[in-house]
């Protein structure tokens, strides 16, 4: 039990979540992706504003939830066309409303993007019940998303122990909605276990980009053996690349990956020919970047 009290305050203390900024800040800022800054084509095109103006909603949810926050392209309230959706996990103790800005980053860039108020989300559950709202909602007259949501274009993305929640959304009986995985400085094994956080990467078989830090909390959170231990345990068949941030740690990466997770989706989910450039082709621009090292890439299932 002492052991697992400390795992807890540690776990606490690291931060964990759809993208858990430093908890002595406010909320994230409008302009955060300004704090940082690349020297590479596509992870200077992504980092910044898309060119889509965006709206946002929030919807009641159940009392586990508490309410849908939902960003999306304005232009959707009259166009005739679909768009993608990204699916936003929170970790411990964060919620959707702290991390607004980062969703109206990807919905400037044509995503619908959507989270919860859900401080517990390592099962996948609140995930997997966000994911079958936003799909309803494609099928309800009322809603503004009537026929908007392309339901062949959904991915997800968690930060913490939203890394683990994202996983086992994926790895659900309902994954077959998920097309393409991102996770951010995934909860450790070690720790997951004890705190009954049980995930399993293996089952994942769909694109996905695995991300964290060199920093001293991810050593803890997320150490560079993990990180190739699971790279190593999804399937070849699969699309995969890893990476690790440098002069940055656990929150940090929440800001300083976004750029890439913007390109990701864009690749994965609209064939974006520009992202893929950081990705794909006979020199990855990941590979090469120096904001980024102990890169890997399965060049061979695209």
């Amino acid at each position: 039990m002492k052991t697992i009290l400390i795992i807890l305050i540690v776990v606490l203390l690291l931060g964990g979540g759809i993208f858990a900024y430093a908890t002595a800040k406010q909320n994230l800022p409008n302009d955060y992706y300004n704090k940082y800054e690349s020297t590479k084509i596509v992870e200077s095109t992504y980092r910044v504003m898309g060119k889509s103006e965006v709206e946002h909603k929030e919807v009641k949810a159940n009392k586990h939830l508490k309410k849908y926050v939902i960003f999306y392209p304005k232009e959707l309230e009259t166009d005739y066309q679909s768009y993608p959706v990204v699916v936003m996990v929170n970790g411990v103790l964060e919620s959707a409303k702290r991390f607004k800005p980062i969703f109206k980053h990807l919905a400037s860039w044509g995503f619908i993007v959507i989270g919860n108020e859900d401080g517990n989300t390592a099962s996948g559950d609140s995930a997997i019940q966000t994911l079958l709202y936003i799909i309803e909602e494609n099928s309800n007259p009322k809603s503004v998303f009537y026929k908007k949501v392309d339901l062949s274009k959904i991915g997800i993305a968690g930060h913490g122990e939203g890394g683990i929640g994202a996983i086992n959304a994926v790895t659900s009986k309902q994954g077959h909605h998920l097309k393409s995985l991102f996770t951010l400085s995934t909860t450790s094994e070690n720790i997951a276990y004890d705190l009954h956080w049980n995930y399993d990467v293996s089952g994942v078989k769909i694109p996905y980009f695995l991300v964290a830090s060199v920093g001293v909390e991810d050593e803890i959170i997320k150490p560079l053996s993990e990180l190739q231990a699971h790279y190593n345990d999804i399937s070849d068949s699969v699309f995969k690349v890893m990476a690790r941030r440098v002069d940055a740690d656990h929150d940090d990466m929440v800001v300083v990956a976004d750029a890439y997770m913007t390109a990701w989706f864009r690749y994965t989910l609209m064939g974006d020919k520009g992202a893929a450039k950081a990705f794909i082709g006979e020199e990855p621009e990941i590979e090469y970047n120096p904001n980024w090292q102990d890169v890997q890439i399965n060049k061979d299932a695209k």
